[in-house]
């Protein structure tokens, strides 16, 4: 099965979430994060696992 940025899926509490995210948890420079976050959005992802970030 093929996903896209707008497919979403329902978790158990009936909450529906997008099936695709962008984590940045490895990301090595954290000036760098909300430039990435900024083209994720752009090209289309909704939903972010920012933990760990500071």
């Amino acid at each position: 099965m093929v996903h896209s940025f707008q497919s979403r899926f329902r978790l158990n509490n009936g909450v529906m979430i997008p099936y695709l995210g962008m984590g940045v948890f490895q990301v090595t420079d954290q000036q760098h994060v909300p430039g990435a976050i900024q083209k994720a959005l752009e090209v289309g992802y909704r939903s972010f696992d920012t933990g760990g970030c500071i």
